[in-house]
Formats: C-alpha cells, structure tokens, sequence
C-alpha cells in the first residue's frame, strides 16, 4: 500500500513596491470560495492516480514564519505510480501552484506497512479462526 500525501497553504505573498523603491512582502488568506476550490483541485488532480480513496484534513501550518491555515490530503494506492503518471501529478501541482499564487506545494509519497499485534494478544482483538490468528500462526487457509 501506498501513501501519496499533499500539503498546501491558505496565504497568498503578495509583493508590494513601496514609494521609497522598496519591496516588500505580505501574506494574506485566499478567501474561503477560492480556498475551498483549490483544495477540491489538488483532490481532483490525486483523482487522476491509480488510487482507491483520499482523505483531506485541515489544520494549521507555518510558512516563511508566518502561521496559516493547511490542508494535507492523502490518497492511498495499492501499488506505486508508474513514473510517467507522476510527472503528469507534479506537472498538474506545478499549474495549480501558479494559479492560486503560491510559492511552494508540498507532496510525498511513501510505502506503508501495517503491524500486528503478536499472538498472544491477538485473542482480545480478534475472533478465534480470524485470519489474522491464522496467518501469525504460521497456518493458511
């Protein structure tokens, strides 16, 4: 199983040319329609994945000091994606990252093992013949 992982920010930098010839930076939060729209767009682009489910969690995150509102949404997948498939998601994260003026997206993907418990507190979890009694006890079916 695979996990593909995506994290973005609600600030947007704006640079701002001061009188003096100056620049300077300013974060501030997309409003909540256009926020919205990119979250259900970096999902649509995961969509694309030979994937089976996503799962989006909002939280808050830190960017150039500056705290914001994230999202961090994971698809899982039962096998890696081929390399082409994945150009095409990074090429997709580059265009969204452009269009909702942001300077960085976050994305990882990574292998994820599930752990069992040992046989000896398998009984409290699960029914006697239970698969996963059988399989720690070395007996298939």
């Amino acid at each position: 199983m695979y996990a593909i992982n995506v994290t973005v920010g609600r600030n947007v930098t704006t640079i701002v040319h001061n009188l003096d010839g100056t620049e300077s930076r300013r974060q501030d939060a997309m409003p909540e329609a256009r926020w919205s729209r990119y979250v259900q767009k970096v999902e649509f682009a995961l969509g694309f994945l030979p994937i089976q489910e996503t799962a989006t969690r909002y939280g808050t995150g830190e960017w150039d000091g500056v705290p914001e509102e994230s999202a961090q949404v994971t698809a899982l997948a039962e096998e890696r994606p081929d390399d082409r498939k994945l150009d095409i998601f990074r090429h997709d994260l580059r265009r969204l990252a452009e269009e909702f003026q942001q300077e960085a997206i976050a994305w990882s993907i990574s292998e994820s093992h599930l752990i069992v418990p040992t046989v000896s507190l398998l009984p409290h979890f699960y029914p006697t013949g239970h698969p996963a009694i059988q399989w720690r006890e070395g007996v298939t079916a």
